[in-house]
């Protein structure tokens, strides 16, 4: 059997593994009367369609999984291809191939009161393969592997981290063009990180540690503007929020500050507030980081109060105040807030920094750009 169905009874299981059984023989049966690229080749990806032998050997092992004792998990290759044969099902049948007789007649079989309320409630709409999906799909990752790998080739980070997807758990579904440009990715992001590996812990001033924090804020920057972060941050669905960003920000900070035994900390009580971010190497390299959003009325007060007595009651020398734009308008205005940073430095003889960050999604491409300014290579 599938390790599907977490968590539900026995008799449900063996219900569900029924159905999947009698509409994966009705699938096998109709496709053995015709060539096999007809029915059977065509719920693989196009570059595996033209492997019968491969293709088989596949479909026998998903049918045999369905019917034995074990457990099976299946590969996201095998979802693929079983997620299509119950699409293919549906869809050829004019009735959609109805289950609804055949969950009766397994219901039965098992008898009243093996089964919970919540499992009685869901086989009463299951009716047809469609429905079948749902049930035994956590998620359907191998559907959009061609748009997780398209994020993957500008922001590998995110996809990693972020979205927790591990690309070398869909190789199988990858056509040899893209396996080999995976491929070469990997091999390049594996230089960068043994470049990065050589200076490990290798801060070796105060100078050097601000160097590295501008870095990583420069770094997060470009991902947003260039490499389509901003789209996450800024889409249909509306602006990201405040704490969305800092968990995002965490996720990249977390790992590009690895290297160099740096420890970032989130939401610290600086004993006059929580600042966002707290970033040290021991006592004597620290910053503080506090992000805003440009629809927040107290930006001007957070660069000339908040964040500097924050890093007075931390007795920090160093701070950066993030603004977060999410139009062009707010982005190009901000430059106005870089003066008022350097008068809070002088003020409080303090090391007060000021970044914005563009999360509009209003980059043009390539062929659109027209002048030096579009280019948006400033502060990279």
């Amino acid at each position: 059997m599938l390790n599907i169905c977490s968590g539900s009874s026995k008799g449900f299981n063996k219900i569900i593994h029924n159905l999947l059984d009698l509409t994966v023989q009705h699938f096998l049966e109709v496709g053995s009367n015709l060539e096999y690229e007809e029915i059977l080749g065509s719920v693989f990806p196009s570059h595996r369609q033209g492997d019968q032998e491969f293709g088989m050997k596949i479909l026998n092992k998903i049918y045999r999984d369905i019917n034995d004792n074990f457990v099976h998990q299946l590969t996201p290759f095998e979802e693929y291809v079983l997620y299509h044969i119950l699409d293919f099902v549906y869809e050829s049948s004019e009735d959609g191939f109805c289950l609804k007789d055949s969950v009766k007649t397994f219901y039965s079989k098992i008898g009243d009161g093996k089964l919970s309320i919540d499992e009685l409630r869901l086989l009463t709409i299951i009716r047809t393969p469609e429905d079948l999906k749902g049930v035994c799909f956590e998620d359907i990752d191998f559907l959009d592997i061609g748009e997780i790998f398209e994020l993957y080739k500008t922001n590998p980070e995110f996809v990693n981290g972020f979205l927790h997807i591990d690309l070398e758990d869909f190789i199988d579904l990858m056509p040899e063009d893209i396996l080999l440009e995976f491929e070469n990715i990997k091999t390049d992001l594996q230089k960068e990180d043994t470049e990065i590996e050589k200076i490990k812990g290798n801060v070796n001033d105060k100078e050097n540690f601000y160097e590295i924090v501008g870095q990583l804020i420069r770094r997060f920057n470009r991902y947003v503007v260039h490499n389509k972060v901003s789209t996450v941050l800024n889409n249909k669905l509306g602006e990201m929020s405040e704490k969305g960003i800092q968990v995002i920000f965490y996720m990249y900070a977390n790992e590009f500050l690895k290297p160099y035994d740096i420890v970032i900390q989130r939401e610290l009580d600086t004993g006059r507030g929580i600042v966002d971010f707290h970033l040290s190497q021991g006592r004597e390299f620290q910053a503080l980081l506090e992000f805003k959003l440009d629809s927040n009325r107290n930006v001007v007060e957070g660069i000339n109060y908040q964040l500097p007595i924050y890093l007075i009651s931390q007795e920090i020398e160093y701070g950066v105040f993030i603004l977060i734009c999410y139009s062009e308008k707010s982005y190009n205005d901000s430059k106005k807030f870089c003066d008022d940073a350097q008068k809070a430095s002088e003020k409080y003889q303090k090391r007060v920094n000021f970044y914005s960050i563009d999360a509009s999604a209003k980059a043009k491409t390539g062929s659109n750009i027209k002048t030096d300014e579009e280019m948006r290579l400033k502060d990279q």
